[in-house]
């Protein structure tokens, strides 16, 4: 939110349309019947709480002209207050595909095995599958090791074909069951406005996410957050419909 305010001298004062504006007339009479007009200018931006009151949680990040800063939200599963929107956090079970899975990082791997047998490619999605007798655990670190070469191969497995093309469209089913299973989470998504999703940290992919130490020098797709931030606007429309 922010504030303009005009000063004019005037024999009489005339409304003005444009914006949200709201004209002040302070009733103090200049020299030869002339009086000082106030024009308050309020651009309130969509989304945004008029008071404590009503939902916001605190003031936001403004800058020397009184606008609204929006900060980036840097997330890994290693910060506390952001945790839950890592793909490592666990929630309730989300399903896909007819089963179920502890977290994102469980479910996305589970898709990535190609093999002649398809009782291989089940026997291998069982390990991450809540409830079947080879099931791995709630670790999301257990699941990402099985999703790489070294277990592929031991375990007899290859990496399914055209798999850079499919991963991004997978991954975007996987976030958007993970949230309709936690309407609580999904309602903190919603929550974070507009502000910029950033999946960075320690050990962290360029493609998935951002590397570097320092903001200025943190580069990468940021595709996590690119479909994070896809996934919240598509949450908005749909409670906007309702």
């Amino acid at each position: 939110m922010h504030y303009l305010v005009e000063v004019v001298s005037t024999n009489g004062i005339q409304s003005r349309e444009d914006q949200e504006n709201t004209l002040i007339d302070l009733k103090t009479f200049w020299p030869k019947n002339k009086r000082l007009a106030l024009s308050l200018v309020v651009n309130v931006e969509e989304g945004s709480e008029l008071s404590v009151a009503e939902g916001d949680r605190g003031p936001e990040p403004v800058d020397e002209l009184m606008n609204v800063s929006l900060e980036p939200i840097e997330f890994n599963s290693m910060k506390k207050k952001y945790k839950w929107l890592s793909n490592f956090n666990v929630a309730n079970p989300l399903e896909y595909q007819g089963r179920k899975y502890p977290t994102i990082e469980h479910a996305f791997h589970a898709q990535k095995a190609h093999s002649d047998k398809e009782e291989t490619i089940e026997l291998f999605k069982d390990l991450f599958t809540i409830g079947k007798p080879s099931y791995i655990g709630d670790k999301p670190n257990d699941a990402k090791k099985r999703g790489g070469k070294t277990f592929f191969k031991k375990f007899g497995v290859t990496l399914i074909k055209g798999w850079d093309k499919l991963r991004v469209p997978i991954m975007r089913k996987l976030m958007i069951a993970y949230y309709e299973a936690n309407p609580d989470l999904k309602q903190q998504l919603i929550e974070t406005g507009n502000r910029p999703l950033h999946h960075a940290g320690f050990r962290i992919d360029s493609f998935w996410g951002m590397k570097g130490k320092k903001d200025e020098e943190k580069q990468g797709e940021n595709m996590t957050g690119k479909l994070l931030m896809e996934i919240r606007d598509k949450f908005k429309k749909e409670a906007e419909e309702e």
